[in-house]
């Protein structure tokens, strides 16, 4: 394995170099943790999305506990995925266990994030509701039409737009200072610290993990949409149009499996990641090192 040095310059390619030994060595280890977390869940929401009826109350509840399902046990496996990444001595069941109790501290810094988010948002509802725009009639407007802003003054339109564009910048930079949050939050038992910890690990690299960040988003997008259509027509055409529902399911599920996997490949990179920037021990993960219990 490609050594990493913590307290040297971290170079992102022998983060990569590391991700890629750790998730071959430990892809027995990951792999029923990874379906279980972010495949399963996907498959059944896929499943209740096509197949559930859209104006029915029940399906309506159904899919709102499933999404917060999705979102627990997704978290779950992001914390087992990053603590066997790190340490190749951690056990699957070890490593479930510890991501179970680091799951509430998470949980609610996540909460707390969300919370920031949606009072950063007031100054352009704020704006919007002073100029005039009329924000019931864009929720009674049809799908996909524009917004009526004849009656809303250029400067508000401006402030909105400049306001949007400062905030995603500055969501872009914060998320990516926050990246180890989570290998942080599972290793050194932290709250509301590890904000400030996870800056520190990250301080230097945003830029390029910025980078990393982009390159992995269009890869992934690229990869499931090219596996979701290809599988889609293979199903589609033999069947003819009565065939629709079960070729959208199957494609949504070859694209979730890609989905997955690349998901998991971040969890290690985060791992591995912390791992050079903390100074954790670091180990050859050529083999499955699983100890017998």
């Amino acid at each position: 394995m490609t050594g990493i040095m913590a307290g040297a310059t971290t170079r992102i390619g022998d983060v990569w170099d590391s991700t890629v030994d750790a998730a071959r060595g430990r892809a027995g280890v990951i792999a029923p943790i990874a379906l279980l977390g972010f495949f399963l869940p996907g498959v059944v929401q896929s499943a209740v999305a096509l197949f559930g009826d859209p104006n029915s109350v029940a399906t309506a509840l159904l899919t709102g506990l499933i999404g917060i399902a999705t979102l627990v046990i997704a978290i779950w496996a992001q914390l087992a995925i990053i603590g066997i990444a790190t340490d190749p001595a951690t056990t699957r069941a070890e490593a479930s266990r510890e991501a179970w109790r680091r799951l509430p501290p998470l949980l609610g810094l996540s909460l707390l994030m969300a919370l920031v988010l949606i009072v950063a948002m007031i100054p352009f509802g704020i704006a919007g509701a002073v100029s005039g725009f009329d924000y019931q009639a864009m929720a009674q407007a049809q799908a996909g039409s524009p917004p009526d802003l004849s009656g809303v003054s250029t400067g508000a339109i401006l402030f909105a737009f400049f306001y949007l564009v400062a905030l995603i910048v500055l969501l872009v930079w914060v998320g990516t200072r926050l990246v180890l949050l989570s290998p942080v939050i599972l290793n050194e038992r932290l709250g509301v610290g590890a904000f400030r910890r996870a800056f520190a690990l990250t301080r230097g690299l945003t830029l390029k993990l910025i980078g990393v960040l982009i390159l992995s988003t269009i890869v992934v997008l690229v990869a499931t949409f090219a596996v979701q259509t290809a599988v889609f027509l293979l199903v589609r055409l033999p069947l003819g149009e009565s065939g629709l529902g079960v070729a959208t399911f199957v494609g949504a599920i070859a694209g979730g499996l890609v989905t997955t996997v690349f998901t998991a490949l971040v969890c290690v990179f985060t791992a591995r990641l912390y791992v050079a920037r903390a100074g954790a021990p670091v180990r050859p993960m050529h083999e499955d090192l699983t100890p017998a219990p």
